[in-house]
């Protein structure tokens, strides 16, 4: 509903009226977004600008306007805020009130120096990143200078990349650029990436030289710009020192562990509830749907915290015969020390808060609630649930990005649950309430093909997490693959055309490609810069 962008360049920090900005601290109320983008240089004139034709501008609406889900809310409301270099901070203009004053370039330096590396850390922020350069500014370029250049191969975004793809939500983690940018591979040592982009650079600069060998004028300026890219280079790699020196693995983050937890409102549900739920004949609630005093939000400090790792039998429902739930109690008795009542668990349906379904069948209105039943058109009723508000789709996308948290940190125990019945069945649809059209698509894939349950077993196993790594069905998952432990071995697992693993969401990919890469290693152990 926002009117389109200008085609021209985006206002200055200045021109800004002082309704399209905040200034200060943000309130906690407002999503945060922080920009990166290109600069744009302009043909024939040598000079570079932000956004001279406001293409990143409209590209960043874009982003900000697209749903998080089909038929969802758009990624940012607009009382959200954005940090947009060429916006936020001072900018040299001939104008009076545009003075790029001592103070100002002052303020400028310490945007740079220290408050970027904030901007791409704090746990708030989510990364929009617009790689693309328009056609037009290679508008009469015969050669490749800094403006053509492609953005990921220049040492400033790469830098903020490495920070930005451990400790923040990429917006637009499926822009095909950000994708193969953000390979986790790539940042297996990141001297070396960081390193080769310089030299790259300064070969780009020496064909400069040679083609303009007689302007003298322009091989000083080259000749500067070299010496500042060296610079840059040692300054780089001083910062990355010192902040992945404050980077501790996933499973020591006490700070991040929690902070997850509360961010998405974890629902940790008590084992006398589960054992509750577990006497009934039928699906167990949802997140949004669970009984008062069931559960423990937040990160549930001072309970014995368990997280499952399971396979959904169906899309609508992980268990719609509830049977599921029987067998974590028996793997829960079987741990090594069996929980107490007021021990909790992570169960994702009914952990994070989940998107409404229409359902043709009455078996989770009875047990559950949800919405007055309503007719179709072909007169069947229907049991509708309510869909996630905004506050809860918020929780739900900090949830997604992050929760391999939960199977990585040493305060949480891992149960594994292969199968979702005792006869070792992964799907038992003959057992669903209202048969299995009722629930929507059966899921038929086994655990050790499925997206998400590789990736939680991996991380799981490669930090130890594992309680329940004696049962049968899990000794059958640990012999059914290779399991990774490097970076290189998860890539290659998430590839394998032998064995695929296969998400229902083609959008989780992206999300589970980082999550062994985040979980499994600290920055401050991927090489020394």
């Amino acid at each position: 509903g926002r009117p389109p962008a200008p085609a021209g360049p985006p206002p200055t920090r200045y021109e800004l009226p002082p309704e399209a900005r905040h200034l200060g601290a943000p309130p906690s109320s407002a999503q945060l977004f922080k920009v990166s983008e290109p600069w744009l240089g302009l043909p024939q004139s040598g000079k570079r600008q932000a956004d001279p034709r406001g293409d990143h501008v409209r590209a960043l609406v874009e982003v900000l306007d697209r749903p998080v889900w089909e038929g969802g809310p758009a990624e940012a409301a607009d009382d959200d805020l954005v940090f947009f270099d060429y916006m936020s901070c001072y900018q040299k203009t001939k104008a009076e009130v545009g003075e790029l004053t001592p103070l100002r370039e002052e303020l400028n330096r310490f945007v740079w120096d220290q408050a970027n590396p904030l901007l791409h850390t704090y746990y708030r922020v989510r990364l929009v990143c617009l790689p693309d350069i328009p056609e037009w500014v290679h508008a009469g370029s015969d050669v490749l200078d800094y403006s053509t250049t492609p953005f990921f191969d220049r040492l400033f975004p790469r830098y903020e990349l490495l920070l930005s793809t451990f400790c923040q939500r990429a917006v637009n983690h499926w822009h095909p650029l950000l994708k193969a940018a953000q390979e986790p591979s790539l940042f297996a040592h990141p001297r070396e990436l960081l390193k080769r982009i310089v030299l790259d650079a300064l070969h780009i600069m020496s064909l400069t030289i040679q083609r303009d060998v007689a302007a003298e004028e322009t091989r000083a300026a080259t000749l500067r710009m070299a010496a500042g890219r060296a610079c840059d280079y040692m300054r780089v790699c001083g910062q990355l020192r010192t902040l992945f020196r404050l980077m501790p693995t996933a499973t020591d983050d006490d700070v991040g562990f929690t902070t997850f937890c509360e961010e998405a409102n974890i629902a940790w549900v008590r084992v006398d509830a589960l054992k509750d739920f577990a006497t009934r004949s039928g699906p167990f609630p949802r997140r949004q749907d669970l009984p008062e005093g069931s559960f423990v939000s937040g990160a549930a400090a001072g309970h014995r915290r368990l997280v499952v790792s399971h396979g959904w039998e169906a899309e609508h429902h992980p268990s719609p015969s509830g049977s599921k739930l029987q067998l974590l109690l028996d793997a829960l008795e079987r741990a090594r020390v069996a929980p107490a009542d007021d021990a909790v668990v992570f169960l994702d349906y009914v952990s994070i808060s989940q998107k409404g379904r229409s359902l043709a069948c009455d078996a989770y209105y009875r047990l559950n609630g949800g919405e007055a039943p309503t007719m179709d058109s072909k007169g069947a009723a229907r049991y509708g649930q309510a869909d996630r508000n905004d506050a809860e789709t918020r929780c739900f996308k900090h949830a997604l990005w992050d929760m391999g948290r939960l199977y990585a940190y040493r305060g949480c125990e891992v149960i594994v649950l292969p199968v979702a019945h005792a006869d070792g069945a992964c799907s038992k649809p003959g057992s669903f309430p209202g048969g299995p059209e009722a629930w929507g698509r059966v899921k038929e894939n086994p655990y050790e093909l499925s997206g998400w349950c590789c990736a939680e077993y991996a991380i799981a196993r490669f930090n130890g997490r594992i309680v329940n790594a004696d049962d049968e069905e899990v000794r059958k998952i640990e012999h059914a693959r290779e399991w990774p432990a490097s970076i290189e071995a998860y890539q290659a697992m998430m590839d394998d055309t032998a064995r695929p693993v296969r998400f229902t969401d083609k959008g989780d990919r992206n999300v589970v490609l980082y999550n062994f890469f985040k979980m499994a290693f600290s920055l401050k152990n991927l090489g020394d810069v």
